[in-house]
């Protein structure tokens, strides 16, 4: 049971959203972080074609009237707000030009690398701000994201500190806290970040979910299923919300109601195979054996690792004694790496997932996408010859888990 209880996934964390208000000024975009000086190399292209485009552009500017930096920062806001982040950091640059101290431009900004994934940039940006207004709570939030999403935890952790003593209303920066407080093994001050961060924002689901996972670290498994079942009616990404309810009840013995959650999160096999770990871990031999089959009359195919669950317990079954050492039992739940706030991952106690893995055939990289299109964001590449987990799949794309636990789409064609 302590094996469980010592198994932590990735939390949800919640992505930008573009602040309108506010005036600040700054007047310097080159910041020294630490010895570390941040140039804007990624959007050097962006700046190039910014400026051919002025040029095509200047017969039909002469016979309007000019726009002020005030109508450039709207027009980058509605870009922003359609997710065309090219245009809208072009709209703030043009702002810029003109108004170099408006510190809020800079901020958003911020943002927008923060949603673009390009961390380094995001913490230049915000330091822009507090370059002139050092207790300015929302870029100290914003250097925190950036720094949790590089695995920065501690530095992360201060900023965040910062935040809340400049504005203690802050619920993202609560959340945050409380994920870095359940890594470091801590959940009883994670439980204390999720609650003040629901009490500031009650409609916000990914904090139950986050407060039912701390729950089942220390035990408090009734609490854990009310707070999963919270985040549930609240509407987050149901799919693993529902595995984790059901992992918890089955912790209450109560087994009827955790197959019937293991199965909205997933299917029937993969519902009978969750279940059959769980029978396992706790050495119900003969209910893991009818699990595992069950899941296998379902799906023989694709879930092969009923298979070998099931040719394990029988094995185990056999000499109780050698049970510790034939296998490692419960659902597989490694820890994954942060990954681009567009993804939203959840934090998880994730079963196990099928066996089958493929390998990147590309000659040099192929794309992972946070969905099955190739109108989805790339969430990061992978090289040729690096194993992914399969974890489900499409006519043209596998669902697949990389190697430091992000998940995402790849097409077929890109593996073998």
């Amino acid at each position: 049971m302590n094996a469980l209880k010592n198994k932590i996934l990735l939390h949800v964390f919640v992505g930008v959203s573009i602040m309108i208000s506010g005036s600040w000024g700054c007047a310097s975009k080159n910041v020294r972080t630490g010895s570390l000086i941040m140039k804007d190399k990624h959007y050097e292209k962006l700046l190039k074609k910014q400026k051919a485009r002025s040029s095509v552009e200047e017969p039909v500017q002469d016979k309007l009237p000019n726009m002020t930096d005030e109508e450039y920062e709207r027009r980058g806001d509605a870009y922003f707000r359609q997710g065309n982040l090219e245009r809208a950091f072009m709209h703030y640059e043009k702002a810029l030009s003109l108004n170099p101290d408006k510190t809020r431009l800079h901020y958003k900004e911020g943002l927008l690398f923060l949603s673009k994934g390009t961390n380094e940039e995001a913490i230049k940006a915000f330091q822009c701000v507090l370059s002139k207004e050092p207790d300015h709570a929302l870029a100290h939030e914003g250097i925190g994201e950036a720094l949790f999403k590089m695995g920065r935890f501690e530095d992360a952790k201060n900023h965040f500190q910062q935040a809340l003593k400049a504005n203690p209303k802050l619920w993202k920066s609560h959340n945050f806290q409380g994920i870095i407080y359940d890594y470091e093994k801590r959940p009883d001050e994670a439980i204390h970040e999720y609650q003040t961060a629901i009490e500031l924002k009650p409609d916000e689901g990914s904090l139950y979910n986050n407060l039912g996972i701390s729950f089942s670290l220390i035990g408090e498994y009734e609490k854990a299923a009310a707070a999963f079942k919270e985040a549930l009616k609240i509407g987050v990404s149901k799919q693993k919300i529902y595995n984790n309810l059901g992992l918890v009840l089955t912790l209450l013995g109560r087994y009827g109601e955790a197959l019937e959650a293991f199965r909205r999160g997933g299917d029937g096999a993969q519902a009978f195979n969750n279940l059959g770990c769980m029978y396992l871990q706790q050495g119900n031999y003969d209910e893991a054996v009818r699990s595992f089959e069950k899941a296998m009359e379902l799906a023989p195919t694709f879930y092969a690792k009923a298979n070998e669950n099931l040719r394990k317990v029988k094995t185990v079954s056999l000499n109780t004694s050698s049970f510790s050492s034939h296998m490692r039992p419960g659902p597989d739940i490694p820890r994954s790496s942060p990954a681009s706030v567009e993804q939203k991952l959840e934090p998880t106690l994730e079963p196990a997932a099928p066996s089958l893995k493929v390998v990147c055939a590309m000659p040099s990289a192929a794309n992972v996408r946070t969905g099955a299109s190739t109108k989805n964001k790339v969430i990061t590449r992978v090289k040729r010859g690096d194993q992914l987990k399969v974890l489900g799949e499409t006519d043209s794309w596998y669902n697949v888990k990389l190697p430091n636990g992000i998940e995402g789409w790849i097409h077929k064609k890109s593996v073998k």
